[in-house]
């Protein structure tokens, strides 16, 4: 949100911001709404209401919908590529037995299932390495990381893959009150490469969501629809591991 402000803002519009909570149903209505107030255009975010769904609530103000694979939503991060990125890293260190704690980070119409969740899935299947009990969901939180990393660490993980760099966080906390070093022992990495990520220590290995980059494509789209102007070519970023001190060789369990 801070990002599309100062991408709105700094192109003379103000942002206002209309919480829907979830369920494709209330959301309906929320854009049905705001079809009736004093807005320009609008920008769903809500991620139960497909582009098509949006497109139709809202008629004749111009809309977009936010982080869709979809050739109407003017950009995606890839965020399947970010995790294979994530894997191939701690792969490449020696690593075989990496835990994932995921965080139900985006499901819609366009993505069904969780795109990181697959996306690990995949690259560990592929190597005839995949194991069920080492991919545990959550709700993305400091306090999850901490709550499921033990059972994996009994598993006899040597990495971890988190949702988020809360999460991770969360990891790096209970390994340091559990006596656990890392990474010599245990390498962890995020997604997000949010300030925390150079907060915490050591400094967590993160993949970098261009939240800002991001921003600034879809108000630029929304602000052309606004004016009349066709909808620009979807774009597809690819994110990129940002690499610090929370990762290292895989140690011998």
């Amino acid at each position: 949100l801070e990002a599309f402000h100062r991408a709105l803002e700094s192109r003379g519009y103000d942002l206002a911001v209309y919480i829907s909570g979830t369920g494709k149903e209330h959301g309906m209505k929320v854009l049905k709404r705001l079809v009736a107030s004093m807005v320009d255009g609008i920008i769903n975010f809500q991620p139960d209401i497909s582009v098509e769904d949006a497109d139709q609530a809202t008629g004749p103000v111009p809309t977009v919908t936010f982080l869709r694979p979809h050739q109407d939503s003017p950009a995606y991060l890839n965020i399947e590529a970010g995790v294979a990125t994530a894997m191939a890293h701690l792969w490449d260190l020696g690593h075989r037995r990496i835990g994932f704690i995921g965080g139900e980070r985006i499901k819609s119409p366009e993505m069904p299932r969780d795109p990181q969740v697959a996306s690990y899935e995949e690259f560990l299947q592929t190597r005839n390495a995949f194991d069920l009990e080492l991919c545990i969901m959550s709700e993305g939180r400091f306090c999850d990381g901490i709550a499921h990393i033990e059972a994996l660490w009994k598993s006899g993980v040597t990495a971890i893959a988190a949702a988020n760099d809360e999460v991770a966080a969360g990891v790096l906390s209970w390994a340091h009150g559990a006596g656990i070093r890392t990474p010599q022992e245990l390498s962890v990495v995020g997604f997000d490469d949010s300030e925390l990520a150079k907060l915490v220590t050591p400094t967590l290995t993160s993949v970098r969501f261009p939240y800002q980059e991001i921003a600034d494509i879809t108000a630029d789209a929304i602000i052309g629809l606004v004016n009349g102007e066709p909808l620009p070519p979807h774009v597809i970023i690819e994110p990129i591991l940002i690499e610090r001190k929370s990762t290292a060789p895989a140690p011998q369990r």
